[in-house]
């Protein structure tokens, strides 16, 4: 058991996470979007786990993961 499961465990919670891709124009606002910051989409907020640039400054591929609470 790996020590995130394991402190998982102890909390008491179990939680599912969803991964998402996100496909944006390339602006100088979104070259500027780093892993420090958040998406916020369908009222879930995304931590960004990677970015790639598609085509030659065409656009950025965002990867990201939301935590699925319970019942959502």
């Amino acid at each position: 058991m790996s020590d995130r499961d394991r402190e998982t465990a102890i909390a008491g919670s179990i939680y599912a996470e969803i991964a998402s891709r996100f496909v944006v124009r390339s602006t100088q606002f979104t070259r500027n979007i780093t892993a420090k910051d958040r998406l916020v989409e369908g009222g879930r907020e995304f931590r960004i786990t990677g970015i790639k640039e598609i085509g030659r400054c065409d656009g950025l591929e965002i990867t990201a993961i939301a935590r699925v609470d319970h019942g959502t």
